[in-house]
């Protein structure tokens, strides 16, 4: 299988067995730039963490929510980090806006795949009338498929979504 980019992911790998843990609220990277407007308005860290729930399960892939995950003693966890999210509007061209995350996976405490993914809007249909928080909430439900997606079958290294 081969992704856009520099690199190459590897050869597919199955998907867990069992349940993952997934927290609760998807931690910001300690890198990241997300203006603490949207962090503290948007609740795009908790809503990514039900979008991963609902769309994984949809996949029949069973996720276990937590508010405290440690992937050196869980089954299988998945780490996601939110690493940016940028909310811009234009007068002429209304939302622009787009939302960054970075995820691994372990299985009885050691690494088996990761993962890199983006998501951009201007809004969809009817945009300019939407508010900024439901815009950038867009890109973290289809972001939630696309980790769903990845679940299924978790490539080493994968570009998700608009990457």
């Amino acid at each position: 299988t081969s992704s856009a980019g520099s690199t190459t992911p590897s050869a597919s790998i199955a998907s867990p067995s069992g349940s993952i843990d997934v927290a609760t609220l998807i931690p910001y990277s300690k890198d990241n730039t997300v203006a603490e407007n949207i962090k503290n308005e948007c609740k795009l860290n908790a809503k990514l963490s039900e979008f991963i729930e609902s769309f994984s399960e949809k996949n029949g892939v069973q996720i276990n929510r937590s508010d405290a995950v440690d992937h050196k003693i869980a089954q299988n966890a998945l780490l996601v980090e939110i690493t940016d999210a940028v909310s811009e509007r234009t007068a002429f061209f209304g939302h622009k806006k787009s939302t960054s995350i970075s995820g691994k996976l372990y299985k009885n405490g050691e690494f088996i795949s990761s993962f890199e993914g983006r998501r951009v809007t201007g809004g969809g249909a009817f945009g300019g009338y939407k508010g900024s928080c439901a815009v950038l909430n867009r890109t973290v439900k289809a972001l939630g498929k696309d980790v769903a997606r990845w679940l299924k079958n978790p490539v080493n290294k994968a570009r998700i979504g608009d990457l």
